[in-house]
């Protein structure tokens, strides 16, 4: 089967931009781990193995201190282990980076405090589902963001990330990316061009976390998983992507065929 390069995947034309300038082969060889360092922390925080995601979370930030997802998971976890002031520190110095989506800004506090944050996640979600009913689908999208942005890792985060993206196919026009949406996809581009598809993959599942509509992030790290034969995570990831490709466009002809191998040869 022909299967385009890795490189070459660019769903989303103009929004990302060119690869950052290679570092020093010993600076390159310290970054290429932070992305796998992230996904075993965040992999060990959703089996409640806290002191491994410590450890795994510290060791993400020394191998690369840009990577700033980190303090979003970690605080996160932080607080949910009741570590408030842990927490707060944590969503601080992501609040200094990036603020995810502008609506979270003005909400940050209730990040802090655990039941608040359930609750306002439960308000923000059916506040979407009226928003929906009224047929007001950008403000159900705004709502299904936060309450997304709100929620926990794992079986909830990705719960949600299914409602927004039913709320962002029924906006027109489209939401937009969040800027910092480029940074995350320089990073998967980069780490693919030095033939780092491991990390690549991370890279991109950690761009389609932070932005569940961007199609390319779920298609390419889908493609990586599928050339590894981790095919049951591999179709997640393209079945995300079908759903926001321009239905019968060629990428989207492509990533059926591609569900169509990967489910034969699965599990």
């Amino acid at each position: 089967m022909h299967r385009r390069p890795l490189l070459l995947l660019l769903l989303c034309a103009g929004c990302v931009p060119p690869p950052p300038s290679s570092p020093s082969v010993g600076q390159a060889g310290f970054r290429e781990s932070s992305g796998a360092f992230l996904e075993k922390a965040s992999r060990a925080a959703g089996a409640g193995r806290h002191e491994e995601a410590e450890a795994l979370y510290a060791r993400a930030l020394a191998a690369d201190p840009t990577l700033v997802r980190v303090y979003w998971d970690r605080g996160r976890m932080r607080l949910g282990r009741g570590q408030v002031e842990a927490a707060r520190q944590d969503l601080d110095r992501w609040l200094e980076w990036d603020p995810r989506y502008a609506l979270v800004r003005a909400d940050c506090d209730l990040l802090l405090f655990s039941d608040r944050r359930e609750a306002r996640q439960r308000a923000e979600e059916a506040a979407g589902r009226d928003a929906e009913a009224e047929g007001s689908p950008l403000a159900a999208f705004r709502h299904d963001a936060l309450a997304y942005a709100l929620s926990p890792p794992g079986a909830e985060e990705d719960r949600l990330a299914e409602v927004l993206l039913r709320s962002w196919q029924a906006c027109a026009p489209r939401p937009a990316y969040p800027p910092a949406l480029k940074t995350f996809l320089a990073r998967a581009q980069f780490l693919a061009g030095e033939g780092n598809h491991e990390e690549a993959a991370a890279a991109y599942r950690q761009a389609a976390r932070f932005c569940p509509w961007c199609a390319e992030a779920h298609f390419n790290e889908a493609l990586i998983l599928g050339e590894y034969q981790r095919y049951p995570e591999a179709l997640r990831a393209m079945r995300r992507a079908l759903v926001l490709l321009p239905s019968g466009s060629p990428d989207a002809q492509e990533a059926e065929g591609m569900l169509l191998t990967w489910e034969m040869l699965g599990p």
